[in-house]
């Protein structure tokens, strides 16, 4: 029994098979011919999967609804730090108050700073989010370690195997990545109404979740793209993996990179729903890098993963 869950978990660790190189950015590549794809194993992360439990499985990341997680954490503080030399009379004001561990970080001066280093940009990345969105987060996790994910979410935690990650810009971009699903999921969730074709693992998507406008753009169930969908419908191949990917891509694109997105509107309506209905349902109104041209030459169409793309952190 066990032989046979670790080859259908096997079937899930794949990676995109890298054609060419544009430009010397690593989340821009060609696809190949058939779309092949080279079964990547892990045995400690079969273990892990087998451990978590219920998940939805993509290339690259995986992010879960129900899992289960070790208490072993190292806690830290999560708070806003003054200025060096600056003085407050008043109670510094954080900006999330949900709880923050770190595991498998050593007590080295390297380590601290590492630490230190991705806490900052983790409260820069809370704050240049709405807060309605990161109220719903109740938990987030870094841990120091190689993992096929480099981030796991459901509707109220986040994982991060920082050791996965390449630099301080990718973390930023995997954790706005995985802050689309907890928006998804949580922040937009429906309460009381009825079921629909939509279900995420055994969960039924209901009638009266903000989320069905978007999925019902491009898909007819959660897995099952519309007839009509075509890849120019989405801003990365990742995101036509699954409506859930396909919000998180797509929630990402729209914070991280604004003018990038307003360039390829022209391109498809279906990308011109979506990015209206981040603007209106997900963050009332706003609009980002609206101070930059608009990049109508972007070659969105040859991009897989989002998270890989530079952006300038100023704009956060």
């Amino acid at each position: 029994m066990l032989i046979s869950i670790l080859a259908f978990l096997n079937s899930f660790y794949t990676t995109p098979k890298q054609v060419a190189v544009v430009a010397k950015n690593p989340a821009i590549q060609f696809y190949s011919a058939k779309n092949e794809w080279r079964n990547k194993t892990n045995t400690d992360s079969k273990k892990t999967f087998l451990k978590l439990g219920k998940f939805h499985a993509s290339p690259r990341k995986i992010y879960l609804r129900n899992f289960h997680f070790s208490n072993r954490a190292k806690k830290s503080a999560f708070t806003l730090s003054l200025p060096k030399g600056e003085i407050s009379k008043k109670k510094t004001t954080p900006p999330w108050n949900g709880h923050f561990s770190a595991k498998n970080f050593r007590s080295t001066q390297a380590d601290n700073l590492y630490l230190e280093q991705i806490k900052q940009n983790l409260r820069t990345s809370i704050i240049a989010l709405p807060k309605w969105h990161t109220q719903v987060l109740k938990d987030l996790e870094v841990q120091k370690n190689k993992n096929i994910s480099r981030g796991l979410s459901n509707s109220r935690k986040i994982i991060l195997h920082t050791s996965s990650i390449q630099n301080q810009q990718e973390l930023i971009a995997v954790f706005v990545h995985e802050m689309g699903h907890i928006t998804d999921l949580g922040a937009l969730k429906g309460k009381k109404g009825h079921k629909t074709s939509f279900y995420d693992g055994k969960t039924p998507i209901l009638n009266d979740d903000l989320s069905l406008i978007f999925y019902q753009i491009s898909w007819k169930t959660a897995t099952q793209k519309k007839n009509s969908a075509k890849k120019s419908d989405f801003v990365s191949g990742y995101a036509s993996s699954d409506c859930f990917e396909d919000f998180a891509e797509t929630y990402l694109f729209y914070r991280l990179h604004g003018e990038k997105f307003r360039g390829i509107l022209r391109y498809s309506p279906a990308l011109k729903k979506k990015y209206e209905f981040m603007k209106r349902y997900v963050f009332k109104g706003q609009e980002f890098e609206l101070n930059k041209p608009t990049n109508y030459k972007f070659p969105y169409l040859k991009v897989f993963d989002a998270t890989l793309l530079s952006f300038d952190k100023k704009d956060l």
